[in-house]
């Protein structure tokens, strides 16, 4: 049986098309085809509208219509199916294949689920101005001279022995030669730069 990887898509918990057609052992065309069925009776449910905000049924909340690339570069359609969607398809479905599929993405979407919420739990840390590469570049882009550049690498250096582990001080200087290039290349070489005068009360 095919492995189901459940991911996001727009806040919304869904599995390939690809993916389920392995896991039923179906030809991907074929399933394609059948979900375009069953978005066809939906539609027409509906009155021809296929987003019908709760009123009926929302196409969205079973099939979101999707597309890949092959081998080849091009693009070929698919179908990103949620819970529901899974759910429509294991429906019609029987004996071995049904069980299999079923116990397949019911198990994909509750470690999904359980991911989440330990997510949630435990949020990640916000980062670290200091060591932040999107931060440094804003930083360094207002500068207007390598004498301020020096001057605010010599802060952050200060920064780092009040408040952090001084090992990290080279983290530091390489990530701003990254982010400034040949210039703070350069001024890493100057006694202003040193781990010394960065490390100094």
């Amino acid at each position: 049986m095919e492995n189901l990887t459940v991911f996001e898509h727009r806040g919304v918990q869904v599995v390939d098309s690809r993916q389920v057609a392995k896991a039923i052992e179906r030809p991907h065309r074929d399933l394609l085809k059948t979900i375009r069925t069953y978005c066809a009776y939906i539609a027409e449910n509906n009155g021809g509208a296929n987003d019908t905000n709760g009123r009926n049924f929302s196409l969205v909340e079973f099939f979101i219509e999707s597309s890949y690339g092959d081998e080849k570069n091009q693009e070929r359609p698919c179908y990103l199916l949620t819970k529901k969607g899974c759910d429509m398809v294991a429906n019609k479905l029987t004996g071995r294949k049904g069980v299999l599929f079923t116990a397949a993405y019911v198990t994909a979407f509750e470690q999904m689920r359980a991911a989440l919420a330990k997510k949630a739990q435990f949020p990640a840390p916000e980062p670290d101005p200091v060591l932040d590469v999107e931060h440094n570049k804003m930083m360094l882009e207002r500068l207007d001279s390598a004498e301020e550049a020096a001057r605010a690498v010599l802060l952050l250096g200060k920064l780092i022995r009040q408040n952090r582990k001084r090992s990290e001080f080279e983290a530091l200087r390489s990530l701003l030669i990254q982010t400034a290039g040949d210039a703070f290349a350069e001024l890493s070489r100057t006694d202003l730069c040193s781990p010394r005068a960065l490390t100094a009360e």
